[in-house]
């Protein structure tokens, strides 16, 4: 993580020198991001940096950020991370997510997007030709939100979906295994926590059976119980490209504890 003012003075002197920029528990107030936006334009070296990552800043209104992420032609990944984003703030940077033309990972892990929020994200994302990965964990999405991927996966060259930590269920699980059906980008998909059941698992496990480019699901901490977790284990015994799958605490439980 590196301090907000040293960046700008690095960046005034021509001595930074990094491919990324990290902004890490830094409180961004409009008088230093300003600073930033405008030390950063000022700098050739703003086409050397193609990471852009802030985790921890408070922000739910991330207009004072456009200029920052205009400032950075190469960016090939954004990540703000632990922040306040809500459907408002996904609106503000809509048109700005657009003009990312080197864009692969969006990371938006632990906001408040809920399916408000993701809903604007994906009509904005849709025409993101570059994006690989999106990581959307802990952000209060539904069922919904599953079949809006869908359509991200028929649009897009999406490697990599992470969606842990939500409400997606069962009805999610099977959208999902629609898109892992439909797609040849897809290969690693992240379903952590989602309340799916072994009838999620199963339609799952079928697609993956089905799919010669899917390699690796985790599922883990849901209620797949050894009916699930075995169908899904005989994808990876059956399947050409599956090879990596977590089921950790998915099992009944004994004493009290998943196992």
């Amino acid at each position: 993580a590196m301090n907000l003012s040293a960046v700008i003075e690095s960046l005034q002197a021509n001595t930074f020198n990094k491919t990324e920029l990290e902004l890490v528990s830094v409180e961004l107030k409009s008088d230093s991001l300003a600073l930033l936006a405008s030390a950063l334009t000022a700098s050739e070296q703003r086409h050397a940096i193609v990471k852009l990552q802030l985790d921890r800043n408070g922000i739910s209104d991330p207009s004072l950020l456009i200029d920052v992420i205009l400032a950075l032609p190469q960016l090939q990944e954004l990540i703000i991370t632990h922040n306040q984003l809500a459907a408002s703030g996904v609106a503000i940077l809509s048109d700005t997510l657009k003009q990312l033309e080197a864009l692969r990972v969006l990371d938006l892990r632990l906001n408040y997007l809920a399916d408000d929020g993701f809903t604007i994200l994906v009509d904005t994302l849709i025409t993101c030709h570059s994006l690989r990965e999106l990581r959307v964990r802990e952000n209060e999405l539904s069922p919904d939100a599953a079949v809006l991927c869908v359509k991200l996966l028929n649009q897009l060259e999406l490697t990599t979906l992470d969606l842990g930590l939500n409400d997606l269920e069962d009805s999610g699980a099977m959208a999902l295994a629609q898109g892992i059906a439909d797609s040849s980008s897809l290969t690693h998909l992240n379903l952590d926590a989602n309340y799916i059941t072994a009838v999620g698992a199963a339609a799952l496990a079928t697609a993956i059976q089905n799919s010669s480019s899917f390699k690796g699901l985790s599922i883990e901490d849901n209620k797949l119980r050894d009916e699930g977790v075995g169908a899904l284990e005989a994808a990876l015994g059956s399947s050409r490209s599956f090879e990596e799958l977590s089921t950790r605490g998915n099992k009944a439980r004994v004493g009290g504890t998943s196992i």
